[in-house]
């Protein structure tokens, strides 16, 4: 039984703890949370720049589907334009066909006009002279 009791007890031993062992702990916890960190922070910066991108695509979007209607209008107004006119020189030719002499422009209308209004007036002054 003497062995024994030798066994079960044991020499203190020295318990040593080093600072560099500490040191480089806390540097390796520290990168670690750092590069966890500045992970976070890298994602959330990716993700506004994408929201600031595609608010910024909406916009365009929207200005150019405004330049595509403004665009759509005139073409229309082009279109009818040149339909109006076709439909003028068709009127012009068979005009023409039957032997009249058809306006040609809006500036002959309105001179038209005009001279009708002045022979109107010539008329009722050589009306009031006689």
């Amino acid at each position: 039984m003497g062995n024994a009791s030798k066994a079960t007890l044991a020499r203190p031993v020295k318990v040593a703890v080093n600072i560099g062992d500490c040191f480089s702990d806390f540097a390796a916890w520290l990168v670690v949370t750092i590069f966890i960190i500045s992970t976070i922070v890298g994602m959330a910066f990716v993700l506004v720049n994408t929201n600031h991108d595609i608010k910024n695509l909406k916009k365009e979007i929207l200005r150019i589907e405004r330049d595509n209607s403004d665009l759509d209008k005139q073409l229309q107004y082009r279109l009818a334009e040149l339909e109006r006119q076709k439909n003028s020189k068709k009127i012009i030719i068979l005009a023409e066909r039957l032997g009249l002499r058809p306006a040609r422009g809006q500036q002959v209308e309105h001179l038209r006009v005009v001279q009708s209004v002045n022979q109107r007036v010539d008329k009722e002054y050589l009306t009031m002279v006689q």
